[in-house]
């Protein structure tokens, strides 16, 4: 009776351990995947697999030319792993080629540390034989990291590791990355204790939201909206090379448009649109409080703008927004930068309206127009502003006339008062000059220019 009450107890215990599965990817929100570091994407697909039946399942692509650490993370949705006891996590993959993965968990509960570990066999995954089950083990402290101890909210996975070697497959130059395709699904583990509710970001406007994935206490506030569009640039088309400038699909402002070969940082989200009727009028929105946003060309093949004399754009700050920076950059230089704030050149940013600004290329000293490499949207820190929104950002060969660059008339009249000659003086050119009376008789016209 006694053994058979102490296995009793010791079946309880082992099952007070055992993992389920935490994630299947059924109902997952795509706005919780992040791909990084150059990877191409990470979405969710059906099965791979011939007659597959794992239904949606977490695809990763990486790019030959992201950095050897890409991939991609995702965030647990129910529950955090437990790595309290059990520093494992098992996860079925994918994959029509070989390849190796870190995995790392982050965002630990209780300053819990990150945790980094590859397979408990140390060897790398064999592609074409469908779906394997792999075991991690996060004791391992690999890539810098700590032993895995408490409980976990995210997961990321690098699929350019080397399980064998302990390292990166290649290293260590950024840009120099492993091109492949790996399925992901069925993340199992030691349940932990419930996740707080959170912002479902699915891009849809429900679950009492006031705006997509906005306007509750779990996805925080909405970001405050222009209410009309950017006014629509008058400057000629032959005088224009664009960054970004449209009204929506074809009916863009300018023809001639610099292509990027790359972006980085990020916006607040998809490009916003700001026309009130059926059609389309769409704006970048900043959130200079999470991170700034640019685009730039592969090494050697820099834009000549030899022939452009002025960077312009449109800009609507909220009432957060006390700075904002315009920033050129030339291959392997400096950056050279604009900014608009109470002590920068531009003066402090006009809040809730939309402003154009027209910009010498000649303020950013040293820049090479020849030689015009990338540009950012940002801010010297994530505290002085908050959204902001851009459009019509183009180089022009001749100033725009923008509410930045209107001169204040002058004019002097002398002596005054007067009963014989008058003399008059003005900043700008006098064409017609009109005399009338206490009445509001003309009395005298002349053309003095004519």
């Amino acid at each position: 009776m006694k053994k058979i009450t102490f296995l009793f107890f010791f079946l309880i215990i082992t099952m007070g351990y055992s993992q389920v599965v935490l994630e299947d990817f059924e109902s997952y929100p795509a706005g919780d995947l992040e791909a990084f570091e150059g990877a191409t994407s990470a979405t969710l697909v059906a099965d791979p697999a011939a007659g597959g039946t794992n239904g949606q399942v977490l695809e990763i692509i990486s790019s030959a030319s992201g950095n050897p650490w890409q991939g991609a993370s995702m965030l647990l949705q129910n529950n955090f792993v437990d790595l309290t006891t059990d520093k494992s996590i098992q996860v079925d993959i994918y994959s029509d080629v070989s390849f190796g993965m870190l995995l790392k968990v982050e965002q630990g509960q209780s300053a819990a540390p990150d945790s980094a570990g590859d397979s408990n066999t140390n060897i790398n995954y064999a592609g074409g034989s469908g779906w394997q089950t792999i075991t991690i083990t996060l004791n391992q402290s690999l890539d810098g990291s700590a032993v895995a101890n408490g409980e976990y909210g995210k997961i990321a996975f690098f699929p350019g590791w080397d399980n064998a070697a302990d390292g990166w497959a290649i290293c260590c130059n950024p840009g120099q990355g492993i091109a492949n395709t790996i399925y992901i699904d069925n993340i199992r583990g030691v349940e932990g204790s419930a996740i707080p509710a959170s912002c479902n970001n699915d891009g849809v406007q429900n679950n009492g939201e006031t705006g997509i994935d906005c306007g509750t206490p779990e996805c925080g506030p909405c970001a405050p909206i222009p209410a009309e569009a950017a006014p629509t640039p008058t400057t000629p088309d032959g005088e224009v090379i664009s960054i970004y400038s449209d009204t929506g699909g074809a009916n863009r402002n300018f023809s001639n448009e610099i292509v990027f070969d790359y972006s980085f940082g990020a916006t607040a989200g998809p490009d916003v649109d700001l026309d009130p009727t059926a059609g389309e009028n769409f704006a970048l929105q900043m959130d200079f409080s999470a991170q700034g946003y640019g685009q730039g060309k592969n090494p050697g093949t820099s834009v000549d703008l030899s022939t452009y004399n002025f960077i312009n754009f449109d800009y609507w700050a909220d009432t957060n927004s006390t700075e904002i920076q315009f920033i050129l950059i030339n291959e392997g230089m400096p950056e050279y930068v604009y900014e608009l704030s109470a002590t920068g050149p531009g003066g402090a940013p006009v809040q809730e309206s939309w402003t154009t600004v027209s910009i010498p290329l000649a303020s950013f000293t040293g820049f090479n127009k020849a030689q015009f490499f990338q540009y950012k949207l940002g801010t010297s820190s994530d505290l002085v502003s908050e959204y902001v929104y851009f459009d019509n950002i183009y180089f022009s060969s001749n100033q725009v006339l923008s509410t930045e660059n209107f001169d204040t008339a002058e004019f002097k009249v002398f002596p005054n008062p007067s009963n014989g000659n008058w003399n008059i003086s003005s900043n700008s050119t006098i064409s017609t000059v009109k005399v009338y009376d206490i009445l509001g008789k003309q009395v005298s016209s002349m053309t003095p220019n004519s």
